[in-house]
C-alpha cells in the first residue's frame, strides 16, 4: 500500500471543477507541499456516494488523513435523492461493499460507454442548434436574460445523515485515518443574498459533528469571512466553483489545520 498523506472525499468542489490540473485542491497539497493526495471527489455526488466512496476504497489504500469536503450549497438536498437508489442505501449497512476495487477493468467499461453516449448526444445537440442557425437568431433577436438567484435553502439533516458520519467514522478508525470534516462555503454568503448559517443548516450538522466527536474545520468562519474581497476567489466574481487561487486558498487551510493538529496530538 502506498502511504497518502491526504484523500479527499466530496462533489465538483474537491473533483476540481473550473480549474485544471494541477490547480485543483489534490494537485496545489502535491504542488505546494509536497504530499501525497488522492482525489477520490466528483461532481453530482453526495454524503452517500461519498461514503459509498470511502468504503469501497479506504480499505485498500493507507491514508494518514481524509478530508471530506462537505458543500453546504447542496449537499442535504443530493442526500435526499440517494437515499431513492437501493443500492446506495446498502452503503449505510456496516460491512456492505461491491468490491469495486477488484472490478476496474468493469466500472472502465462503464464509464467508457457513458461518456460515449454523453458525446454523441452533444454532438447531435450542437448539429441542431447549428441547423436552427441559433446563433444568428440570437444576434438578430438577442435573449434578455435576468440575474436571478437559485440558493436552495438545506433542510435539517436527517437521521440517515448521522448514519453516513457514524459509518464514516468508523471506517476512518478502522483504517488508522484521521477524519476532517470541512465546511465549503456557497457563493451566496458573499454575494447580494447575504445567505447565512441557518439557511444551510450548518449549525445543526456542528451539533451532531461534536455528539460523534468527529473533527470538524469551517472554510468561510475561519478565511473567508475575513477576506476583503471573497468574491475576487470566484471565477468572473458569479456564482460556479472557486478559481485557481480559491483552490489554492483551500489547500493552504487544509494543510495548516492538519499540521497544526497532528502537532498538537
Amino acid at each position: 500500500k502506498t502511504n497518502i498523506d491526504f484523500l479527499l472525499i466530496g462533489d465538483s468542489f474537491t473533483h476540481g471543477a473550473c480549474v485544471n490540473r494541477p490547480y485543483d485542491i489534490a494537485g496545489q497539497l502535491r504542488k505546494q507541499y509536497n504530499k501525497t493526495s488522492l482525489n477520490l471527489g466528483y461532481s453530482g455526488t453526495g454524503p452517500l456516494i461519498q461514503l459509498a466512496t470511502l468504503s469501497e476504497y479506504l480499505p485498500k489504500l493507507k491514508v494518514k488523513n481524509i478530508i471530506w469536503l462537505y458543500f453546504e450549497g447542496n449537499d442535504q438536498t443530493d442526500l435526499i435523492y440517494e437515499l431513492k437508489n437501493d443500492i446506495l442505501r446498502n452503503y449505510l449497512n456496516d460491512d456492505y461493499s461491491q468490491n469495486l476495487f477488484l472490478k476496474q477493468n468493469e466500472t472502465d467499461e462503464i464509464n467508457n460507454n457513458f461518456l460515449k453516449s454523453k458525446i454523441e448526444q452533444e454532438r447531435n445537440l450542437r448539429i441542431k442548434k447549428y441547423l436552427k442557425l441559433s446563433k444568428v437568431r440570437e444576434i438578430i433577436q438577442p435573449v434578455k436574460f435576468f440575474e436571478g438567484y437559485e440558493i436552495v435553502r438545506q433542510p435539517l439533516p436527517s437521521k440517515e445523515f448521522k448514519k453516513v458520519l457514524i459509518k464514516a467514522k468508523k471506517i476512518s478508525k478502522i483504517n488508522n485515518a484521521n477524519l476532517y470534516f470541512l465546511f465549503l462555503p456557497d457563493f451566496y454568503r458573499y454575494s447580494e443574498v447575504n445567505a447565512n448559517d441557518n439557511d444551510y443548516k450548518n449549525n445543526e450538522i456542528i451539533d451532531i459533528l461534536n455528539e460523534l466527536n468527529i473533527q470538524f474545520i469551517d472554510f468561510h468562519d475561519d478565511i473567508m469571512s475575513k477576506e476583503k474581497d471573497p468574491l475576487s476567489y470566484f471565477p468572473f466574481r458569479s456564482y460556479n466553483h472557486f478559481n485557481r487561487e480559491g483552490y489554492k486558498k483551500i489547500a493552504n487551510y487544509i494543510y495548516k489545520k492538519t499540521k497544526l493538529n497532528n502537532e498538537n496530538n
